[in-house]
């Protein structure tokens, strides 16, 4: 199906064809002005080009017959997806070919514990585990530490299995590893995505 856009000198005019439901052609108009079709990312295939000359050699407006054609909006959205599925991508943990996307800087943590519970590699009689180099918990039966005090952030893993999530980004990324190494040191694993920058 040919469409049509005509560039004058103050607008451009796209003339776009469709169907109605009897099969009939119908044609629609729209005004664009040149700032918006310059921000636009026009995808077209050209059959001819028709210039329309004056007299006194001057250039009045260009015709151009396409057949088919994108545009930004329909590009764009797809653009967004891609990119959102690089974002999913970039920012997940992968263990042993699972791939766990997380959003927090503590889902990190959180997801590796979770991971290693559900796999078999975490449980009760492994507790207590220390953070390393410290003399908090990092996983305890009860959110609590061996001085009694709670767990200022927790998350729970299982009824007898909580994970103290209190850390910073770096510490949550570093105690991850960590659990890994000590649990699990033949699994694959990997971080992506963490950027502090």
């Amino acid at each position: 199906m040919n469409h049509k856009i005509e560039l004058n000198k103050d607008n451009i005019i796209f003339y776009k064809k469709d169907r109605g439901i009897d099969g009939q052609e119908i044609e629609s108009k729209q005004n664009i002005s040149y700032d918006v079709f310059e921000k636009m990312d026009w995808r077209i295939n050209v059959k001819d080009i028709v210039p329309n000359i004056s007299s006194s050699g001057d250039i009045q407006k260009i015709t151009l017959h396409i057949s088919d054609y994108e545009t930004f909006e329909k590009e764009s959205k797809n653009r967004e997806k891609i990119e959102q599925k690089q974002q999913d991508i970039e920012k997940s943990v992968i263990i042993n070919r699972d791939t766990i996307s997380w959003n927090k800087y503590n889902q990190i943590l959180i997801n590796t514990a979770e991971w290693l519970y559900k796999k078999g590699y975490l449980y009760e009689s492994k507790l207590p585990i220390y953070v390393s180099k410290g003399k908090r918990y990092l996983l305890n039966s009860v959110p609590k530490h061996d001085y009694g005090k709670d767990f200022q952030a927790k998350h729970k893993i299982s009824d007898n299995i909580w994970l103290n999530i209190h850390f910073s980004a770096r510490d949550c990324k570093r105690h991850a590893e960590t659990l890994m190494n000590k649990l699990a040191p033949s699994i694959d694993y990997e971080i992506r995505g963490f950027d502090l920058n």
